[in-house]
């Protein structure tokens, strides 16, 4: 199991969880953030938004590894306007594992 998560732009959240919907990935959970980087860097990144919204999501290694060919390639993730990584979950019980399969 990984947990994935995604820091989007505030305006392309929908973009997002749509993707993850549409590649049955069914529980997220997602909140605000703001960005802390300085008006300097944030232009040499090309960020000028620093409203970020984040989904967490826990699913299967070969789900993350399908998703993260179709975010390289979706127009959401050109140019700055979203990141997605996955870190594995070195253990998990089965109940929880059961209710996020459900």
């Amino acid at each position: 199991m990984k947990l994935l998560i995604v820091i989007c732009d505030r305006k392309k959240i929908d973009v997002v969880i749509n993707m993850l919907n549409e590649n049955e990935v069914k529980y997220h959970v997602t909140f605000y953030g703001k960005g802390t980087a300085d008006n300097e860097m944030l232009s040499y990144l090309g960020l000028a938004d620093s409203e970020k919204e984040i989904v967490i999501s826990v699913l299967r290694k070969e789900k993350v590894e399908d998703l993260m060919v179709l975010f390289k390639d979706a127009k959401a993730f050109q140019n700055h306007r979203a990141v997605a990584f996955a870190v594995p979950l070195a253990a998990i019980n089965k109940s929880t594992l059961n209710f996020i399969e459900q």
